[in-house]
């Protein structure tokens, strides 16, 4: 009913996502799931929304991006691991000029984490510990060579700056960033006018409850925003990109 319609194959995907050409800055995406409800999770976890449709653009998104970032409850709840790519996966980061797999980049206040996390026992690459300058040392001191401690405080020494995540990735010619939250952490980027892209997944799925928003934070801010593309898939999820408008 909203006009004509077409398939979409995994080279066209490619084309729907990728980031602008020459950046000389930073370039920030979102991607998050959401139920019809708008539940940014199901039993405590995003992943419980999720379908098979919306782990291929999971996939694809991270395929693309140079640096993975994430807030510090998130890798706790969701137990991430270090990003994963298939040989062809390789193959293609390097003809685009990338390393071969996206560090993870956690932003955290506290840097509270188990030294068996699959953060530091699964992946390939020691993820960027982002944090404010007052715990800076006592995370390095803890977590050696398991990861790289970066002080990424602005004026406030006890807080991560979210303008400094930025600026700190940026001369490390880690542009293309992917942020995959959680709520409070896109929240930051909204509040900063950060934020230049939103990828939305909505599950045909309702969960009522409590479940938190996609972002959620005591700061607001009034973006406009244009539409790239809507897609779905035979489960019924739709997949939606929108850019900042101009």
């Amino acid at each position: 009913m909203l006009g004509a319609t077409d398939s979409v194959d995994d080279g066209r995907l490619s084309d729907l996502y990728d980031y602008p050409d020459g950046l000389q800055s930073c370039w920030v995406r979102g991607n998050m799931i959401a139920s019809l409800d708008g539940g940014a999770t199901d039993d405590g976890k995003a992943g419980g929304l999720a379908g098979q449709g919306d782990r291929a653009l999971f996939a694809r998104m991270r395929q693309e991006a140079d640096v993975i970032v994430v807030g510090a409850a998130t890798v706790r709840i969701e137990n991430y691991s270090g990003a994963q790519m298939s040989i062809a996966q390789r193959q293609e980061r390097q003809r685009r000029g990338q390393a071969e797999v996206p560090p993870i980049a956690v932003v955290t206040h506290s840097a509270d984490f188990e030294h068996d996390a699959k953060l530091f026992t699964h992946s390939e690459v020691p993820p960027l510990i982002l944090t404010c300058r007052e715990g800076a040392d006592d995370a390095r001191h803890r977590f050696g060579a398991l990861a790289e401690v970066v002080d990424a405080s602005g004026r406030y020494s006890d807080r991560v700056d979210p303008a400094a995540v930025l600026a700190i990735l940026d001369r490390r010619g880690l542009r293309r960033v992917l942020t995959e939250g959680g709520p409070s952490l896109l929240s930051l980027f909204i509040v900063g006018d950060l934020l230049d892209e939103l990828c939305v997944t909505i599950a045909p799925i309702l969960v009522g409850g409590q479940a938190r928003r996609i972002a959620s934070g005591s700061g607001e801010s009034h973006t406009r925003m244009q539409r790239s593309h809507v897609l779905s898939d035979d489960e019924g999820y739709l997949y939606t990109r929108y850019l900042k408008a101009n």
